[in-house]
């Protein structure tokens, strides 16, 4: 399992992960922004999801991809913080 250390506010020094089911109100599906590579791998190439976090601010869901493997995340107070999204 992958955790992010929170540094700051409510929950500092918590360990969190970040984990969404598509029925979440915390979970916005957005139209696919335009790909950003033409081979589609990538460090940060966008989703079409948003997530609300602890701050209670709507964040972008980005993936790294290269080969068969992506790993989404987001950016939060400027660390990659790895989310889990279910369908």
């Amino acid at each position: 399992m992958e955790f992010a250390l929170v540094k700051s506010g409510l929950f500092s020094g918590d360990l969190v992960r970040y984990s969404f089911t598509t029925g979440n109100p915390s979970l916005m599906v957005t139209p696919p922004p335009p790909m950003r590579s033409a081979t589609g791998y990538g460090r940060k190439l966008p989703t079409r999801y948003k997530v609300r976090t602890i701050d209670q601010r709507w964040r972008r869901v980005y993936c790294c991809c290269f080969s068969n493997v992506g790993t989404c995340y987001i950016v939060q107070n400027g660390e990659n913080v790895i989310v889990d999204i279910t369908t």
